[in-house]
């Protein structure tokens, strides 16, 4: 479950206590690449149009190489969206993720697609099919919840 306290960036949640407190972002906001990046449900629609946008950029570009340098950028983040559709098909949630509409004012915040999230390495792990180190669970002391953590 997220909790109410992280702050929304770009198209998900922000877990990193400092800045969840009001402090500026030590990692110069490079949300994509940082292990307290959280994906939920609500940011599925987000996350889907820009692999498709991807896609056809990388479909329209002048050659070879030029294909392989777009999909190889945007690779993680599909690898991501893969692990993000399997843990909302294991909820349940994934109809409803493509179904939600984030234009409406009316949100119900407490509903399971926008307090279900995962780290976002958690998901390429996921998606990618790889098991990721069990390491630092081990060394931090966390309990099994926190699973999937990135290496």
């Amino acid at each position: 479950m997220v909790d109410l306290a992280a702050i929304p960036t770009e198209h998900g949640l922000c877990t990193f206590r400092p800045v969840v407190g009001g402090y500026d972002c030590p990692f110069d906001r490079k949300c994509n690449s940082c292990e307290h990046f959280v994906v939920t449900g609500a940011d599925y629609g987000y996350w889907k149009r820009q692999e498709e946008r991807w896609a056809a950029m990388a479909e329209g570009a002048p050659d070879e190489t030029a294909r392989e340098y777009i999909y190889g950028a945007f690779e993680k983040s599909s690898q991501a969206l893969a692990g993000l559709e399997k843990a909302l098909v294991a909820l349940g949630l994934l109809e409803q993720a493509k179904e939600l509409d984030l234009r409406s004012p009316h949100q119900d915040f407490f509903d399971p697609i926008w307090r279900q999230g995962w780290r976002a390495g958690d998901l390429v792990h996921m998606g990618s099919g790889r098991i990721a180190s069990m390491d630092r669970e081990a060394a931090d002391g966390l309990d099994g919840d926190d699973a999937w953590v990135e290496s």
